[in-house]
């Protein structure tokens, strides 16, 4: 019965640690393609930002406008 214990005692945490750090890197991996999305969608922005500055541009010019 001893040993039964010892093993138990012994195995059982590393297990439980085991499989802890298995979930935190699920969860990283996770986060990582979340992160992922987030810059593609930010940079998506930024590039109709820049479309939207080109056209105020061109209008201003257009129309003489100066800019402040």
């Amino acid at each position: 019965m001893a040993g039964a214990q010892l093993y138990l005692a012994m195995g059982l945490p590393s297990f439980v640690a085991l499989v802890g750090i298995l979930v935190n890197v699920g969860y990283f991996v996770a986060l990582n393609g979340r992160m992922t999305r987030v810059e593609d969608k930010l940079d998506v922005l930024t590039g109709k930002v820049a479309e939207i500055d080109n056209r105020l541009v061109r209008i201003e010019d257009k129309l003489g406008i100066v800019p402040r």
